[in-house]
């Protein structure tokens, strides 16, 4: 009688395990081949802006969503015809080891952790140009954990896809520069009535320096703190790489060059240099 009992357990227990076996294995293979699914879907999304320029981001649909009364406006223009030193001003405020890291960069979000620490509050994320890019491609402003991921990943796919140039060219022709102003060659029009090409220095800083809010920030301000140390960010960096002269420095901050440390970014700065 117990030896019955015994094979009746033994039998329900190998079947059972058997029954997991199965489950688990199709499980697996469920998630597995959905996730191919949605990175060769996402993989191909991303291909496609190795040359189609889009007609707005997912974050300009979701805004306008929110802004019906606005009309935005965005021209696009390629990166050789947008003024350098609107590049080298953007790339040192907002990202300036953009040409070195490969798409998230960990020292940046590691000290944006510890500046907000400090403060107490979230002031910074961390975020590389190409997060930010992926973010305006291909999601809107939702703070959500799913959203990060997917940015996560695209930032990946679209180092791999597209190259820095192509990413850098996308951002400069699609961030937000004023409540319904997209893209540096709206902006350049909007508030010094000439194509981007022909910004000069001052001008490119000014721009620059106001993307950290676009919508609150105008190229000029004076009175706003967060304006003045984003401007001194990209002066001190001009300064130090040789781009302004001390004169120059001098009169943009009233004192003189900060001591010159060796920026963990050189090796992206000297690419940046070379930009088209």
């Amino acid at each position: 009688m117990i030896q019955k009992i015994v094979v009746v357990i033994l039998k329900t227990f190998l079947v059972a395990l058997l029954s997991y076996s199965v489950v688990f294995t199709l499980a697996v293979s469920f998630f597995l081949y959905a996730g191919y699914s949605f990175l060769q879907a996402e993989w191909d999304k991303v291909s496609l802006l190795k040359n189609v320029n889009p007609i707005q981001t997912q974050y300009m649909t979701f805004y306008q969503g929110k802004n019906k009364d606005l009309t935005l406006k965005q021209t696009f223009i390629p990166l050789d015809s947008i003024s350098k030193h609107l590049k080298f001003a953007v790339l040192y405020v907002e990202d300036a080891g953009f040409y070195q890291h490969p798409g998230v960069d960990l020292a940046a979000i590691l000290q944006a952790l510890e500046t907000n620490k400090r403060r107490k509050r979230r002031a910074h994320g961390g975020s590389t140009i190409t997060q930010q890019m992926a973010k305006n491609l291909f999601s809107n402003a939702e703070k959500t954990f799913t959203r990060k991921a997917k940015e996560f990943i695209f930032s990946l796919l679209m180092e791999k896809q597209l190259g820095k140039d192509r990413i850098l060219e996308l951002y400069l022709n699609y961030a937000q520069w004023g409540k319904d102003i997209f893209g540096c060659q709206e902006a350049a029009k909007k508030y010094y009535n000439k194509n981007c090409g022909s910004l000069t220095q001052r001008e490119s800083i000014e721009l620059a320096a106001v993307l950290a809010n676009p919508v609150k920030y105008r190229p000029g301000q004076r009175k706003s703190k967060v304006l003045a140390q984003r401007r001194r960010i990209i002066v001190e960096n001009l300064y130090q790489m040789h781009k302004m002269s001390l004169e120059t420095f001098t009169k943009w901050t009233g004192d003189r060059p900060r001591s010159v440390k060796d920026s963990l970014y050189k090796e992206s700065i000297k690419k940046v240099e070379a930009l088209p």
